[in-house]
């Protein structure tokens, strides 16, 4: 019998060898995603946008769409093979793990149908690895489409002046951060945002009356601001409010509301990082993934730089209290109220131009009284 099956093997050797390449290239082209086991107590981040349901498979309703690149945080799993239980914005619910990555899975991954940047040079090849030609060059900092992926060993399918092949994601980085004016949910919760970047003016005051009614809010900060007023930092940080990018000296990315010339990626990408690494120093906290631009001044171009430089989320506002111009007290509380709605986010100055500070304890009040309750960006986004 032996010698029959050798005598076989011999005689069929070619068609072996040709059917183990086709099962190792077949290999190759999988996607990746999906294989990792997810960890419970953490955050992960979605790979793709998915839904997020009442229960472990899709024959439950859907609760709301999770958009790629978020981090919902895992609370249990995996149920019925591939679900997770997790929360997201406040919800809970249930997301196929297939969409999930932690760890060094995140810093490369790439969301598919989306644009991303070349951070260095990155060759387009007719396979996913080194070991295929190149089919063209993209020059660091071209845009290239996302087709799908990952495949084994990090390697993205792309497209690029009309040529298709792979690419290795560790080479590019996701196109565009996404502008936020208003929170996904239809409850009855709303955001206050403060921005400083002139004077100390009532940082204080503010924080003092968020305390005394048990809110929580938050603050966009300059890098200039944060080294003037790190005693605030640290208190807006120790009390629970969240702390995010607000450049650090306020000029505008684009020129649009200066009239000055639109900054280069390097003098944004200069201002956004000096304002992280002063925040981080004072707090210990990062301020990604959320910015918000001076003057709210944006385009396309803003967005792909600020997701490059590891943020997600341009955060916009649903209703400026326009203290900053001279309002009243009374006339931001009125403004503020006739703008109530599930997920405003309300724009404030801690500057002592404005009457914000003055106005916030009776915002506060009619607020609560109307049935509504406070979030911070880190709260509803983690």
């Amino acid at each position: 019998m032996t010698a029959i099956l050798s005598h076989i093997l011999r005689a069929h050797r070619g068609r072996w060898l040709l059917l183990a390449t086709m099962w190792m290239v077949l290999m190759l082209a999988l996607p990746a995603s999906g294989q990792a086991a997810i960890s419970t107590g953490r955050y992960a981040s979605t790979t793709a946008a998915l839904n997020l349901r009442s229960g472990p498979s899709t024959s439950y309703p859907v609760l709301q769409l999770i958009p790629c690149g978020m981090e919902p945080y895992v609370l249990s799993g995996p149920y019925n093979t591939y679900w997770y239980k997790v929360r997201y914005t406040g919800l809970i619910g249930y997301v196929h793990g297939n969409y999930l990555a932690q760890g060094s899975a995140v810093s490369t991954h790439l969301c598919e149908g989306a644009n991303a940047v070349a951070a260095f040079t990155a060759r387009v090849r007719t396979g996913p690895s080194t070991g295929y030609p190149v089919r063209i060059s993209v020059p660091q900092g071209k845009q290239v489409r996302v087709i799908s992926g990952p495949y084994s060993g990090g390697w993205y399918r792309v497209s690029y002046q009309g040529v298709t092949g792979y690419a290795y994601g560790g080479l590019l980085r996701q196109g565009e951060a996404v502008s936020v004016t208003k929170l996904a949910t239809s409850r009855k919760v709303v955001a206050l945002t403060f921005d400083a970047g002139s004077d100390r003016g009532y940082a204080a005051q503010i924080l003092n009356t968020l305390k005394s009614y048990g809110v929580k809010a938050s603050f966009g900060v300059t890098g200039k601001w944060a080294q003037a007023n790190p005693d605030l930092i640290k208190r807006m940080v120790n009390e629970g409010h969240t702390v995010f990018n607000h450049t650090y000296s306020h000029g505008s990315l684009t020129g649009y509301s200066t009239g000055a010339a639109p900054l280069t990626y390097s003098q944004r990408a200069s201002e956004i990082q000096r304002t992280e690494r002063i925040i981080n120093e004072i707090s210990g906290r990062s301020t990604r993934p959320f910015f918000r631009p001076p003057y709210g001044d944006y385009d396309r171009s803003v967005l792909v730089d600020l997701r490059t430089l590891g943020y997600k989320l341009n955060l916009m506002w649903t209703v400026d209290s326009l203290g900053w111009k001279g309002l009243s007290k009374q006339e931001i509380v009125q403004r503020v109220l006739d703008g109530t709605e599930p997920g405003a986010i309300y724009l404030f100055h801690v500057g002592s131009q404005s009457q914000d500070a003055a106005a916030l304890p009776a915002i506060i009040q009619n607020l609560q009284a109307r049935g509504y309750t406070f979030t911070t960006f880190d709260a509803f986004y983690r």
